[in-house]
């Protein structure tokens, strides 16, 4: 979301994060451990109710899965507005 060089946790994570250079850095990378760790919890509790809901099993697993990104951007939109990453 940010082109800040941050991959997965798998491949490298923020090994090439523009945290590591002068200038505008990565809004998610700026928040310290327990930033990470509250926006993990966050994405992690909207998913458990997702998936403890009364939907179907089927319908439950999409939803969760379809939270996931949709609960990480907007977090991530957020931190960027509060933090004017864009400006």
């Amino acid at each position: 979301m940010f082109r800040c060089g941050c991959r997965s946790w798998w491949a490298g994570a923020a090994a090439a994060c523009n945290i590591h250079r002068a200038g505008r850095h990565c809004p998610l990378c700026t928040i310290g451990a327990e930033g990470f760790w509250g926006v993990l919890g966050v994405i992690i509790a909207v998913q458990t109710v997702a998936a403890f809901s009364k939907l179907s099993l089927v319908r439950r697993a999409l939803l969760a899965l379809i939270l996931f990104p949709v609960t990480g951007g907007l977090i991530s939109l957020a931190l960027g507005l509060y933090k004017e990453y864009w400006h």
